[in-house]
């Protein structure tokens, strides 16, 4: 049989969080509300967003009362097409 104990911590420090969700509504205003609950619970709560440069993340969670950091990123493609190629190859390219 397995047993399951719950532990909780108390934070001494309080929590950093990084969000990420944009591009559209149904993906910047659920990370907002994430937020928010975080710091409902942690009023302490570090909350930085991520999201594209020139989208609209950029816009509306400022105005949530957040700090946000764009990013210069992009989505890709479903489809094969030539950007698609030379952007995963601009990826690749980082590394090496």
């Amino acid at each position: 049989m397995l047993v399951v104990k719950q532990v909780v911590l108390k934070m001494k420090k309080s929590p950093k969080v990084i969000v990420s969700g944009g591009g559209t509504g149904g993906h910047i205003f659920p990370a907002v509300a994430i937020a928010n609950s975080i710091k409902l619970k942690y009023p302490d709560a570090e909350i930085l967003f991520v999201g594209a440069k020139g989208k609209m993340e950029m816009e509306k969670v400022p105005k949530a009362g957040y700090s946000i950091e764009g990013l210069w990123i992009s989505g890709i493609q479903r489809k094969l097409t030539l950007a698609n190629l030379l952007y995963n190859m601009s990826i690749f390219s980082l590394f090496f």
